[in-house]
């Protein structure tokens, strides 16, 4: 384990591991690494890791309060091909300063943590869901999202929120969404489907089409939303409730 330490690497390391937690430390990678493996959680502890592309970063154990891993910097992005974490996130902080191609967080998202993706995201999956009034933002363009939750933990639960850039092909949330989820841009390629109710919001700048396998009594669209072409909505259940916000239109709505 590491603790209460301060750890500083120059050049570009192969690989760097912490076997057995990483506590109330400091680690700066300034010239990155190819892989980094943080074994047994991060606790009250600062990472960052420079460079301009990585491999992997590997997180089991989870994420924790007054701790925040940082791949790259606004002025010099770093591509990460994996990012893992194993455990979940509770009051934990990651930022990504580049694209991700899979970002998997095994373990729920909650306690006001958050993460943040300046880049694209090609595939991102919460396997426990996002509570606890968390954030994630993926800011570039995202291919597929998969965010899984049950009916009594929706897999975005209420005050917590997700914003993407755009979603250029899929988005699946089971267990229903309580919370928001916010595309600013276009998602109207893409097939968004929501297993559960949805009570949240349901927000993009224009829509594809849309299945609510559950009830919607939340609301779809806002102020900003323009109409799509030829897209549908559909919802299994009752619509009582739900608002479908001005300027928001769908060719069919079964």
């Amino acid at each position: 384990s590491v603790t209460g330490s301060l750890v500083g690497v120059g050049g570009k390391a192969t690989s760097f591991k912490v076997t057995n937690g990483l506590n109330n430390s400091w680690v700066w990678l300034a010239g990155g690494a190819a892989n980094a493996y943080l074994y047994g959680g991060v606790n009250q502890s600062l990472v960052g890791v420079g460079g301009s592309s990585m491999t992997g970063l590997y997180v089991t154990g989870g994420i924790t309060a007054g701790s925040h891993i940082t791949v790259g910097d606004a002025a010099a992005p770093c591509n990460v091909s994996a990012v893992s974490v194993t455990g979940g996130m509770n009051q934990g902080r990651l930022t990504v300063n580049g694209s991700v191609t899979n970002c998997t967080i095994s373990g729920a998202i909650d306690a006001n943590s958050s993460i943040h993706v300046t880049g694209n995201t090609y595939l991102f999956r919460a396997y426990n869901g996002i509570a606890g009034n968390s954030t994630v933002d993926l800011d570039g363009q995202v291919t597929v999202a998969q965010i899984y939750g049950t009916t009594a933990a929706p897999g975005v639960a209420a005050g917590s929120k997700v914003t993407m850039g755009s979603l250029q092909s899929s988005l699946l949330v089971t267990g229903g969404l309580a919370g928001t989820i916010d595309i600013t841009g276009s998602a109207a390629s893409a097939t968004i489907q929501i297993n559960g109710d949805l009570t949240g919001a349901l927000v993009a700048g224009v829509f594809g089409n849309v299945s609510i396998y559950g009830n919607f009594s939340g609301q779809i669209g806002d102020a900003g939303t323009a109409p799509g072409n030829g897209n549908t909505l559909y919802v299994s259940g009752s619509s009582v409730g739900g608002i479908i916000q001005p300027g928001t239109a769908f060719a069919k709505y079964i």
